[in-house]
């Protein structure tokens, strides 16, 4: 349910920028007849409706929109959020953490440990209310919608006769209309003079040849889809207008312009008062009747070689408009890793506490052997900083992509470190940087786990197990909360008679369950009397600190 909310989120979004360009287009083909500017609310309606969209290089989208729809959007929070912590600040000597970089960056798609949790903690970038709150919308435009429509149906039946194929006069109706999806009918005032009549049944007949009920019946559909932004509603009254507009200008053309003030009086005739009605059907007398008459006033006839050449050009139009606000394409890493065959990744540096790496690149030239800089964006909300631009790690179903950032000395940017959780043992890993893949092998590790389910004393905070692996801590403990999830933990032990500090590298923290996990990287040997595992209440000092402790024999 959450993927629907977010998917029609995105349409929404996405589509605005279109409307937002049809619009301007409208304003500049202001003279052109209303039947082609239709083909460009067609493409509207094709992107408001099909939730499968065509990726492309040369998508109009702005890349900060797009990292902010992936951000806000589909960003992983709620109540089924893991927020990823650093770790406090080790000398570079010991052990480099991210906690230390400078200008470290994040990865918003961080993954708990396995499989199993994975799909089970994901939730929207909104909250889930949002997403009822649109559906209530929508209920509300169809029943609202599907009252009105049985109403004059019923109305229709009682009071309807026939007076060809196809249309019916029925007594007490306000204003013409067709209406239908497989075989439109035409219902006329039963009052209407044989003018008349054969106006409306010439401006109707239009509809039908254009299949506008149809449209409009798509239209209202997405109306309903989308009716919170406000863009889908001016794209959908104005779509209606031209629809109508087209239809008035092909009677003129078939009908001939000296019947424009007899026509215009017909119109007058049956407006109908007031906002227009949303309804699937075409109704003669809606939609600005006042407007539609000074076009129908001032409408002139277009030579055919400049009909030919306006209908070729707003179709170009209508296309270019579709592809050019569809999703942006994302560089594939093959064809990355042709524009910069002329380099290669270079491992400076690994930190191997297995399953828990830290490793260290640089980009070198392969003709000169010169350091390149690696491509970077601006951080999301912060433009003073910079992030990695392309950073990949394979396979994503078995390998936990913590955190990357940069970390040269000259020009930040002139070397990436990545740290990696090793979640299912994989045999291998695949770092792709800027298109350029560097692959290692992994070493099978095996973990013991150790069942503690014990409560700190004081804290509220209990350790629920540890999982022991050759060269790091998995600690998981529970009853985190907001007045505790600030505490400093840490683990404790004494060597030689001196007392030791162990911090966690990583932090991962699931809201929901009030869980947190914490990765510790062993540089040596157990100590033979076990660690404790220590929480603090923070003081105005380090002295102050209020430490509570649980041992872990």
């Amino acid at each position: 349910m959450t993927a629907l909310f977010q998917k029609i989120l995105e349409m929404s979004l996405n589509a605005s920028w279109m409307i937002a360009a049809v619009l301007l287009l409208r304003l500049l083909l202001k003279r052109t007849p209303r039947k082609y500017t239709g083909i460009l609310w067609i493409a509207v309606l094709l992107r408001l409706i099909c939730p499968i969209a065509l990726p492309t290089q040369f998508s109009l989208l702005p890349e900060a929109y797009t990292a902010w729809v992936q951000e806000t959007i589909f960003k992983e929070t709620g109540s089924g959020e893991w927020a990823g912590t650093e770790g406090p600040a080790i000398s570079y000597e010991q052990i480099t953490f991210p906690g230390q970089e400078p200008n470290a960056g994040w990865t918003e798609d961080q993954e708990p440990f396995g499989e199993e949790y994975a799909s089970e903690w994901k939730a929207g970038g909104f909250p889930l209310w949002t997403g009822f709150l649109r559906l209530g919308g929508m209920a509300v435009l169809l029943l609202w919608n599907g009252a009105a429509c049985l109403h004059l149906t019923r109305h229709i039946c009682k009071n309807r006769y026939p007076q060809e194929p196809g249309v019916w006069s029925v007594a007490g109706l306000e204003t013409p209309f067709v209406m239908g999806v497989i075989r439109p009918q035409i219902y006329l005032p039963q009052d209407l003079d044989r003018k008349e009549q054969s106006f409306i049944l010439n401006h109707e007949r239009a509809h039908i040849q254009r299949k506008d009920p149809q449209l409009k019946l798509l239209g209202f559909f997405a109306l309903c889809i989308h009716w919170f932004n406000p863009l889908v509603w001016i794209a959908f009254y104005l779509m209606s207008s031209d629809m109508e507009t087209a239809c008035d200008e092909a009677v003129l053309g078939k009908m001939g312009d000296e019947i424009r003030e007899d026509y215009s009086a017909a119109l007058l005739h049956l407006s109908v008062k007031g906002p227009p009605f949303i309804r699937a059907g075409s109704f003669f007398g809606e939609w600005n009747p006042k407007k539609r008459i000074r076009h129908i006033l001032h409408y002139q006839k277009q030579k055919k070689h400049i009909t030919f050449l306006t209908a070729i050009l707003t179709a170009l139009a209508a296309g270019a408009v579709f592809f050019a606000f569809g999703p942006r394409k994302e560089e594939s890493a093959v064809w990355a890793a042709e524009q910069t065959a002329e380099a290669h990744l270079e491992l400076m540096e690994i930190r191997d506490y297995a399953p828990y790496y830290k490793l260290r690149f640089q980009k070198i030239e392969d003709s000169t052997g010169k350091k390149l800089s690696f491509e970077q964006n601006a951080a999301l909300f912060d433009e003073q900083e910079t992030v990695p631009a392309h950073v990949e790690i394979k396979p994503e179903e078995e390998l936990w992509l913590m955190g990357y950032g940069f970390d040269g000395v000259e020009n930040p940017a002139d070397s990436i470190w990545i740290d990696f959780w090793n979640l299912n043992e994989a045999e291998s890993a695949e770092v792709i940087l800027d298109g350029l893949e560097y692959r290692l092998e992994l070493p099978k590790t095996v973990n013991r786990e150790v069942r503690i389910e014990q409560e700190v004393e004081g804290t509220g905070i209990t350790v629920e197990n540890l999982h022991v692996y050759p060269d790091a801590l998995l600690l998981t403990v529970s009853g985190i909360n907001l007045t505790n999830y600030g505490n400093p933990m840490h683990l404790s032990y004494t060597k030689q008679g001196e007392e030791k500090r162990l911090d966690p590298v990583r932090t991962a923290y699931r809201g929901d369950a009030g869980e947190m996990y914490l990765i510790f990287a062993l540089e040596e040997e157990a100590p033979e009397n076990g660690y404790t595992f220590r929480v603090g209440e923070p003081g105005k000092s380090q002295e102050e600190h209020i430490y509570h402790d649980l041992p872990l024999d």
